[in-house]
């Protein structure tokens, strides 16, 4: 196993315990952000009248994966939907068949030795899933990502090291409505971590909930689940019983693209925290990672606004090549496609430089540039109000995601108070608002640490470290 990705996952497992961590209340220097005075009987009473008991379409309209059940319940926990096909009372019959199901690789090249390890282990899970006692509330087990899509990345560290694992292993496992959560969360931990020992790799199990396909609306997350998987367990035609919509790439709305360019800039700002700090994720390949998604990310939303995504990289980049006549695109278009196919060489080939510091600060600056005027570009198509800069974006009077339900995003607000000791300063717009506030302030040439400061309910003056501890909070919670 090569240095590389054995650090990455340790690292990864270490974030484990920084999102755990992040979950309690904010202390950072005399900056806590305090709870109201309001009574929680009271705002229990308040949340009972204005939000759902099931389906909450504040989630979907503002880009969320999954549906969100309020009533001081995690907004990263997965609800039953109602609207759902009934169930049929089936077990579901272990379909893994590797000489039928990989239809060559994981991956754009031949790695026959990978691919065997992951057939190994796939085949261990519908065997050891189909045993299991909950598995006839198990509508389907399937394996997303690049890995699902035949689009896995393979590293080498150099040319005699053998090829190894890269991404993520992403499973969803889609339970029928009404089925108890518990067995399957056990079963997810345990197969998880038992993959994270095997692989080298860190390997993720989510939960779905088969209603939520039923009456979910477009996005990007529903369309590259259902457009291009493995099934692991359950019937091979699932995916074609879900409406067509969730299908249509035409059809995921604006925000989804916003959705794509907020958490790659994420990326970039941890990337500067990295940077300024000069720690251990300047060494290890995080940077190079991070500056890679954004390459991507960047073409990809303009190809989502254009009605032009598909779930495979290598055709995206084949589209990017081919601008359509009237096609809206961004100030750096050129620069977006030659990114673009970079971003598509390391997804597929990640491959560690290790550049000097002063270049990847050089690159690092660059893509803060591009991505400032291209969410700006974004935004002023999705809004329909013109964006010169990151200060017109942060100071704009209206709300972000104008359809969302404002009484819902104000319950959102109340429950992070009694839930979380805190919350971001927006009472009727979703809440990720207030983050991309900040977040553009942050990735601007001369960064406002006040003005980010005071977008994320902080007092200036903050330390980098102080804003990049609130922010990250926030962000696991609403990304």
């Amino acid at each position: 196993m090569s240095a590389a990705p054995d650090l990455k996952l340790g690292l990864r497992r270490e974030s484990r315990r920084v999102v755990e961590a992040a979950s309690l209340p904010l202390r950072s220097q005399g900056k806590r952000l305090e709870a109201a005075s309001t009574t929680e009987p009271e705002i229990r009473a308040v949340l009972k009248c204005i939000v759902s008991p099931t389906n909450d379409p504040a989630r979907h309209a503002a880009g969320g994966g999954t549906s969100l059940k309020l009533g001081l319940q995690s907004d990263t926990g997965v609800s039953p939907v109602s609207g759902g096909a009934p169930p049929t009372g089936e077990t579901p019959v272990p379909l893994w068949n590797p000489a039928r199901q990989t239809d060559g690789s994981y991956f754009p090249d031949d790695e026959p030795r990978l691919a065997a390890l992951l057939d190994g282990f796939l085949a261990s899970l519908s065997e050891d899933l189909a045993r299991h006692p909950f598995s006839s509330e198990v509508c389907i087990l399937l394996l997303a990502g690049g890995y699902g899509r035949g689009e896995g990345g393979v590293f080498q560290a150099n040319e005699p090291a053998e090829p190894q694992l890269y991404n993520d292993l992403e499973f969803y496992l889609i339970l029928r409505d009404g089925a108890s959560a518990g067995p399957a969360d056990q079963w997810c931990a345990a197969q998880a971590h038992r993959g994270d020992e095997l692989l080298g790799i860190e390997v993720e199990f989510k939960i779905l909930r088969e209603g939520e396909f039923r009456a979910a609306e477009p996005s990007m997350f529903y369309y590259d689940l259902l457009a291009a998987h493995r099934v692991v367990f359950g019937p091979a035609d699932f995916a074609s019983t879900i409406r067509a919509e969730l299908r249509d790439p035409a059809l995921i709305p604006l925000h989804e693209a916003t959705r794509l360019l907020f958490n790659r800039g994420t990326g970039l700002f941890f990337s500067s925290v990295a940077l300024h700090r000069n720690d251990a994720r300047v060494a290890n390949g995080f940077i190079e990672r991070n500056h890679a998604k954004v390459k991507l990310a960047l073409a990809d939303a303009v190809l989502a606004c254009a009605g032009r995504y598909h779930f495979s990289c290598r055709e995206r980049d084949r589209r990017m090549r081919e601008k359509q006549p009237g096609m809206s695109v961004p100030p750096d278009w050129e620069t977006l496609a030659a990114w673009h196919a970079e971003g598509v060489e390391f997804k597929l080939h990640p491959r560690h430089r290790h550049p000097s510091i002063s270049e990847m600060q050089a690159t690092h600056d660059e893509l803060r540039r591009v991505w400032i005027r291209t969410f700006l570009w974004l935004e002023t198509l999705r809004l329909g109000t013109p964006f010169h800069s990151a200060a017109d974006y942060a100071g704009y009077a209206g709300r972000l995601y104008p359809r969302t339900n404002a009484l819902r995003n104000c319950a959102l607000h109340w429950r992070d108070r009694l839930k979380r000791g805190a919350a971001l300063p927006t009472l009727f717009d979703y809440p990720r608002a207030p983050l991309q506030r900040a977040l553009v302030l942050l990735l601007q040439a001369e960064p406002d640490f006040d003005g980010a400061c005071k977008a994320l309910g902080l007092t200036p003056p903050c330390s980098l470290d102080a804003l990049a501890e609130a922010y990250e909070r926030w962000w696991r919670y609403y990304n």
